[in-house]
């Protein structure tokens, strides 16, 4: 770590303030038998309805089995292991796509901590933002930190001047603190376990930067119908779509900068914002990570194209989008135009004759 003059990193290790779980890996496995039979299956959640279901391949076809069937065909009391399992894996799955049997739980239902990766940039970027608002403190200016941009941040550091300064605040906010002008490291030492929590907010922000550029890849696709070139409908109702998807990250973003606002109120109460700041970083984690193939998706599809492709890339971000933003009665109409349209191409077996198949496999007929 820089030294406090200097500082403008953050420790790699972060310090587990707040935890609520210990620190093992808990791995996914079941003691029923049903489970071992399965072969190749996974947990996710419905897409349409957000529901946990367990999925199973079965010649052709892969078979959805809501986890409360499951439940209750195994007939597993909840106290039982695998019943508890199940529980785990249904909260888990709020913060990856997909689990199988084998797979480490992610560590947010365990312990707090985050289950991805953070790069060393986002956690910088964090800790010069937190600097800037100590400096702030102690000058009394109203800037806000959160506003400013990564390279605007790292451009501010690179003053002489602003460095100096801060070096001073870190002396005030310990003296202020009660733990003496002389104790500044303590102050930089809170300082980069927060930026550890923050890191992952500032990465999350990275990636919000991924659905911007669909939304306006969309609106300009939009403008060539006023140019009175053809579009699809569905191109409109994607753009449409994406402004309040894109409001509603706004807001969460908002929310998460406002908890480290107060500088002196987060660094007396350091237990306090970590648990909130990570409650902030899993609601926007969560709602990001359904677009993660929809945005490898669009990013692989060149600018300004109008083609078939353009037109998949709007249904599935219509399909995202509509069961959170589109009004009731207007998505529910959709939804069975989609089913229809579906019908007509692809056969599925009915639910008798699934149950039947899945007796072979479990050893009993299963009403889902």
């Amino acid at each position: 770590m820089a030294e406090p003059e200097a500082a403008s990193g953050s420790s790699n290790q972060p310090v587990p303030v707040g935890a609520v779980g210990g620190d093992e890996e808990v791995t996914i496995a079941f003691q029923h038998a049903f489970f071992s039979k399965l072969g190749m299956a996974y947990f996710r959640l419905e897409d349409n309805t957000g529901n946990p279901v367990l999925m199973v391949e079965y010649g052709e076809q892969v078979v959805a089995l809501p986890l409360a069937g499951v439940r209750r065909e195994l007939e597993l009391p909840s106290d039982h292991p695998d019943a508890r399992m199940l529980e785990l894996i249904e909260k888990g799955l709020k913060y990856v796509q997909t689990l199988s049997v084998g797979d480490p739980l992610p560590s947010e239902i365990l312990t707090g901590k985050a289950s991805w990766s953070l790069t060393p940039q986002h956690a910088q970027i964090a800790y010069q933002k937190l600097a800037m608002k100590l400096l702030n403190w102690m000058t009394g200016s109203k800037s806000a930190a959160e506003a400013a941009t990564a390279d605007e941040v790292l451009n501010q550091f690179k003053d002489p001047e602003t460095r100096k300064k801060i070096a001073a605040a870190f002396g005030e906010a310990a003296e202020a603190l009660g733990l003496g002008r002389d104790h500044r490291e303590e102050v930089v030492t809170y300082l980069e376990t927060l930026a550890q929590e923050l890191g992952y907010i500032e990465a999350l922000r990275d990636r919000f930067g991924r659905v911007v550029k669909v939304g306006r890849r969309l609106r300009e696709l939009q403008e060539l119908a006023k140019k009175g070139q053809r579009i699809s409908d569905v191109i409109d109702q994607a753009a449409k779509l994406m402004r309040p998807a894109t409001e509603q990250f706004v807001k969460l973003f908002k929310d998460a900068d406002a908890v480290s606002a107060d500088i002196m109120k987060v660094l007396k109460d350091l237990d306090g914002t970590i648990a909130a700041i990570r409650t902030q970083r899993d609601e926007i984690h969560q709602r990001l990570n359904p677009w993660n193939d929809l945005l490898d998706a669009w990013e692989k599809h060149k600018d300004g194209e109008v083609n078939g492709v353009t037109i998949e890339l709007s249904s599935r971000t219509v399909r995202l989008l509509a069961p959170r933003f589109m009004p009731t009665k207007e998505w529910v109409l959709r939804f069975k135009e989609e089913k229809n349209r579906t019908a007509k191409v692809k056969s599925w077996r009915s639910p008798e004759q699934q149950r039947e198949e899945m007796n072979k496999v479990a050893g009993k007929i299963m009403r889902w």
